[in-house]
């Protein structure tokens, strides 16, 4: 797994909770900002990984 996933999604959490505890928008933005990023890591890595299979997966290429 990769650590800075992880920590975007594990602080993304928490600046939500607090965001409700304490009904702060700005807060629930950063939270937005957070879990957001922490999902664009994931995709990111889904893409890299994706990439990675196809340049050697033999059985794709032509000939």
């Amino acid at each position: 797994m990769n650590p800075l996933r992880i920590f975007t999604a594990v602080m993304g959490f928490l600046a939500a909770a607090l965001a409700i505890a304490r009904d702060d928008t700005t807060l629930v933005w950063i939270a937005i900002g957070l879990l957001g990023s922490s999902a664009g890591v994931r995709i990111l890595q889904k893409l890299q990984s994706k990439r990675e299979q196809d340049d050697t997966d033999p059985s794709d290429r032509d000939g």
